[in-house]
């Protein structure tokens, strides 16, 4: 992703398996652009975190926040933990 991104990430831990959150992305774009904010690349939602086992998961649905931002879009991360 060109440009000089920024993320923010806060969460809530019930339990090792379940961790509501919130996470804000960012894409300021490159520095000698100097890009307006409504120029820019923002999205925020909910984000849920845990594990279960050996399988780590982030899973979450950002809203775009800036006309330039997807009006949404899903993530998912799966990790699968070895230790050697």
């Amino acid at each position: 992703m060109p440009g000089v991104p920024g993320t923010w990430s806060t969460r809530y831990r019930l339990s090792e398996h379940f961790e509501p959150g919130f996470e804000w992305h960012s894409n300021f774009g490159e520095l000698k652009e100097h890009k307006s904010y409504d120029e820019q690349t923002h999205q925020a939602g909910p984000v849920f975190y845990g594990s279960v086992g050996p399988v780590k998961y982030n899973v979450g649905f950002l809203f775009g926040v800036t006309d330039p931002a997807p009006e949404g879009e899903l993530k998912a991360i799966l990790e699968y933990e070895i230790y050697i």
